[in-house]
């Protein structure tokens, strides 16, 4: 089982898709540090990632309990809904 918790703790700062796009034009440092971190965090584990963003490199370690936590109410929504 997997469950995430997303907590909001300021207000929002660049919009998710601004951010999206970012993350798609440098994808390969993305897919790098993602691969980086799979290889040291072994799935199954419970992993607290802090400034979360869209949660995606949280949900690439594959933990069993991942908590994100993310400071843009909008960023913690965008990542509740990209990874339910």
């Amino acid at each position: 089982m997997q469950a995430k918790a997303i907590v909001n703790l300021k207000p929002p700062g660049l919009p998710p898709p601004c951010i999206e796009r970012f993350r798609q034009r440098n994808r390969v440092y993305y897919d790098d540090l993602a691969r980086l971190h799979r290889l040291l965090v072994a799935p199954g584990l419970r992993v607290l990632e802090i400034g979360c963003g869209l949660g995606d490199l949280l949900a690439s370690v594959q933990p069993i309990d991942g908590v994100g936590v993310e400071l843009d109410p909008q960023m913690a929504e965008a990542a509740r809904q990209r990874h339910p």
